[in-house]
């Protein structure tokens, strides 16, 4: 028994914070978003999205992200969100001003499913990114170029 609580213990995280009773769902109206490039380097672009709880209260979240590229008229393209490192995925408790983030990786070679001439396509102008268990989504611009391979981007599960 002693095992099987210590072992549920690992598979919660917090940010300096016990689990209240009652704590509600990350959703757009208690977290922001932004993104931070990573090094490019032959071809592959990297970037950390980082949810910050804007709340005044401990929100719970924890898995990943839905994501959605947009053209200049707001339109969705092609979008591949291929979800890795499952083993990682945690609940995540964000007291107020806590930041949870997830790592993001795509290439703009042309690959897979592109056309063989040209760019893959047009570069997005902006991302839907939808925080787990949510039917509604933040919008970001996008200023990293093209996500070739239709759309593919590789992330991370959320983590503190």
């Amino acid at each position: 028994m002693l095992a099987a609580a210590v072992a549920a213990a690992a598979l919660t995280t917090t940010a300096a914070v016990a689990a209240p009773s009652t704590v509600h769902e990350c959703g757009v109206a208690q977290v922001s978003a932004h993104f931070s490039p990573g090094s490019p380097g032959a071809g592959q672009r990297y970037a950390t999205l980082t949810l910050t709880n804007k709340s005044a209260h401990t929100c719970v979240t924890g898995g990943y992200v839905g994501l959605g590229l947009l053209n200049g008229r707001g339109h969705e393209v092609a979008t591949n969100a291929e979800r890795i490192d499952f083993s990682a995925a945690r609940t995540l408790y964000l007291r107020p001003g806590a930041k949870a983030t997830s790592q993001m990786h795509w290439s703009v070679i042309n690959g897979t499913g592109d056309t063989s001439r040209g760019p893959c396509f047009v570069a997005p102008r902006s991302i839907l990114v939808t925080p787990p268990n949510s039917y509604i989504s933040l919008r970001l611009r996008w200023r990293m170029g093209t996500v070739c391979e239709r759309g593919t981007i590789t992330i991370t599960p959320l983590a503190i």
